[in-house]
């Protein structure tokens, strides 16, 4: 077990006595797929508010939030090597490619970092995976969403932001496979490959092409956020406003646009910063040797009761956007 030990002298003036407190001193290091949007930077901001939290257990955090200024996967990876040198013991990744990531982070742990992951729960070389649900889940609900939204019949485009991104592609799967279990009267027009959309650039110019190639396409789900500004626009300039249905992964508040344009359907999200807090929650109580088991509470939003599956760890779910609650749910993110 790698810890850093410093020792924080507290003056107490007690009955005449002075104490000197041991605080154990912890490095943290959260590398996320890019920086500047709040979306990841509630990773940063929550894992230093929890490291606020935990003096009163005789810890202390230097924490550091790390990324690239896009998401690019090359770029990622700089960024988690210049995390392992700092040496952390507590090392969060959000992964863009994920062998590449994999191979890095049996250094880390080699090196003696605990190693909790979010969107990666198919890595090896972690102590465990922190999400805000079960992906199964996640994908099974935007199938029931298409056909409350479309009906019994439908063409859906089914898009990750790459083909690499674990969680993107765990919940495409799951849509894929809910959609012919539940819903065989919608088809992905791609049958279980899905089309890279990068982000809203990219994902624009794929709107555009899926629309125009496809004239009776129903239906685009989107599993990247940074996408989904992308294809409203196309749905918006290419006059599909009302006929294609729009439904995906993001948050309320960074859509306003495509809220007000009337091209989006509906989004679910979750908060990323408590997922990040729960995975520092949980190397802490590695690192203290305790047992992470189904039921307990991490003590963070979303985490009070978990389930635990091999090296996945989940929390109650997420929130669902809608026309009516968009600008409700925009207070939240």
């Amino acid at each position: 077990m790698k810890k850093v030990l410093s020792l924080t002298l507290v003056l107490m003036l007690l009955l005449g006595c002075s104490a000197a407190i041991a605080e154990e001193k912890l490095v943290g290091a959260v590398v996320v797929k890019a920086i500047g949007s709040t979306w990841f930077d509630s990773m940063g901001w929550e894992t230093d508010k929890w490291g606020e939290t935990i003096g009163e257990r005789g810890y202390s955090l230097e924490n550091h939030y790390i990324g690239p200024t896009a998401q690019d996967s090359a770029a990622q990876l700089q960024s988690l090597s210049d995390a392992l040198a700092l040496n952390p013991d507590i090392l969060c990744v959000v992964p863009i490619a994920a062998d590449a990531v994999d191979a890095m982070l049996a250094v880390a742990k080699a090196n003696g970092s605990t190693i909790v992951t979010h969107e990666g729960g198919t890595l090896q070389n972690i102590d465990y995976n922190v999400d805000a649900f079960h992906p199964d889940d996640y994908g099974a609900h935007y199938a029931d969403l298409f056909f409350q939204y479309g009906g019994e019949t439908g063409k859906v485009a089914i898009t990750v932001g790459s083909l690499t991104e674990v969680s993107h592609n765990q919940w495409a799967d799951a849509l894929y496979k809910s959609l012919q279990e539940k819903y065989p009267g919608w088809e992905s027009i791609t049958g279980a490959h899905y089309i890279e959309s990068g982000a809203t650039d990219t994902a624009y110019e794929v709107g555009k092409q899926l629309i125009q190639g496809y004239p009776d396409l129903s239906a685009i789900w989107v599993g990247s956020a940074s996408a989904t500004m992308g294809f409203s626009r196309a749905i918006e300039e290419l006059g599909k406003t009302g006929e294609i249905i729009l439904i995906g992964n993001a948050s309320a508040a960074a859509r306003t646009d495509a809220w007000e344009a009337g091209t989006l359907s509906h989004t679910c999200f979750w908060y990323p910063g408590y997922s990040a807090a729960a995975a520092y929650e949980v190397a802490l109580r590695i690192i203290e040797g305790k047992e992470i088991k189904t039921g307990d509470d991490l003590g963070v939003y979303g985490f009070e009761n978990i389930i635990v599956e091999g090296k996945c760890i989940y929390g109650s779910g997420w929130y669902d956007v809608t026309a009516e609650n968009w600008q409700e749910m925009a207070l939240i993110m």
